[in-house]
């Protein structure tokens, strides 16, 4: 018993022993190259992304105000002619949103209020 008790204590020291050197080996090889090339790639891939996300949010807010300049436009014209409900002031809008005809109608009309 004192025997199986050695040596299954010596075969955990060994399996450890292994386990660890195999894990604290370093590949010198290719551990300096992949560290040092990677940094510059994945900078550049950040930078690229935020100068997107810099454009796509000026694009989006720039057709956010112009898109509320015609809504308001266009709802002031609305209230102008006694026109308040709102189901159908919101399908006049979607149609503006969806046809560029319409919106230029809309807007021409939108006009009259200001004269």
């Amino acid at each position: 018993m004192n025997d199986h008790h050695l040596n299954n204590s010596l075969l955990r020291d060994k399996f450890t022993r292994q386990c660890n050197s195999a894990t604290t080996t370093p590949n010198f090889a290719t551990g300096d190259a992949t560290s040092s090339q990677q940094p510059p790639r994945k900078t550049a891939s950040l930078l690229e992304l935020a100068r997107n996300k810099l454009h796509n949010s000026h694009a989006t807010s720039v057709q956010y105000r112009v898109q509320q300049a015609h809504e308001t436009a266009i709802r002031n014209w609305m209230t102008f002619i006694g026109e308040f409900d709102e189901a159908l002031i919101t399908e006049i809008l979607n149609n503006c949103y969806a046809d560029s005809e319409a919106l230029a109608y809309f807007l021409k009309r939108s006009k009259e209020v200001s004269q």
